[in-house]
């Protein structure tokens, strides 16, 4: 966890630095609980020879996830872009 706020730029030292931490870890848990019980109902109904369809769904699945980590990152680097722009024509103008 401490890694991933590390790298979106957290540089917090109050209580902040402990409450993102606690908030993503639950995000990261009830994601990965989303995953495994929604792919253990699928593999309960698949009738596909040796389970193939669910080890499938679950492939999707987690293809679904890391898509939605790029996006999440993407938006982020955005966010800072955006950020360093502002600030940077902030000081320009001031100036």
């Amino acid at each position: 966890m401490d890694d991933i706020w590390y790298l979106a730029g957290d540089k917090s030292l109050d209580f902040n630095w402990y409450s993102k931490r606690i908030i993503l870890s639950g995000i990261i848990f009830f994601h990965i609980l989303g995953i495994y019980t929604t792919t253990e109902i699928f593999y309960m109904n698949d009738q596909s020879p040796e389970r193939f369809a669910s080890t499938e769904f679950l492939n999707r699945r987690l293809q679904d996830s890391f898509l939605i980590s790029k996006k999440a990152a993407d938006i982020s680097n955005l966010s800072r872009l955006y950020s360093s722009v502002r600030y940077s024509g902030y000081q320009r103008h001031k100036n």
